[in-house]
């Protein structure tokens, strides 16, 4: 089969990969390295990503694999979580789905200094109760059942 010079991985292509590492079994090595490849993927579909494109799909895949890889300790993602959600928040891409995904990850610090510390059970955040600016850019708005459990 012959390569094509000219061909470039699409947002689809990108997330594709994202969902295989979110979804890698195996032991602690495994998972980093895993995480290790989510981080460097989520940064190149983002600087590559056409304005079009629906990247809260790419954010929401992020936060799953930082979920499913670090379910021992979910706190050793606590820097990158905050960094990934400030971004999303910063590109407008932040729907439902998003805020009920990162409800079994740290606190987002963006969530803290918006809502306070959110760790009541019954505690909803629905997305027409956050910033405009965080879903400018959502096609769709769609509410959060919950933000933490």
């Amino acid at each position: 089969m012959a390569k094509n010079p000219d061909s470039q991985p699409n947002l689809y292509t990108y997330n594709a990969v994202l969902s295989a590492a979110a979804y890698t079994r195996g032991g602690q090595d495994e998972r980093n390295d895993a995480l290790h490849i989510a981080i460097m993927i989520l940064e190149e579909a983002l600087n590559n990503a056409e304005p079009h494109e629906r990247a809260e799909v790419t954010y929401g895949l992020f936060f799953t694999g930082c979920r499913n890889l670090c379910f021992d300790n979910p706190h050793r993602v606590k820097n990158i979580v905050d960094e990934v959600f400030s971004r999303c928040c910063d590109d407008g891409r932040v729907d439902g789905k998003i805020l009920s995904q990162i409800r079994s990850l740290p606190t987002p610090s963006l969530i803290q200094d918006n809502f306070g510390e959110l760790t009541d059970e019954e505690c909803v955040i629905r997305i027409d109760e956050c910033p405009s600016s965080w879903s400018r850019n959502v096609s769709q708005r769609t509410y959060s059942r919950k933000l933490y459990s």
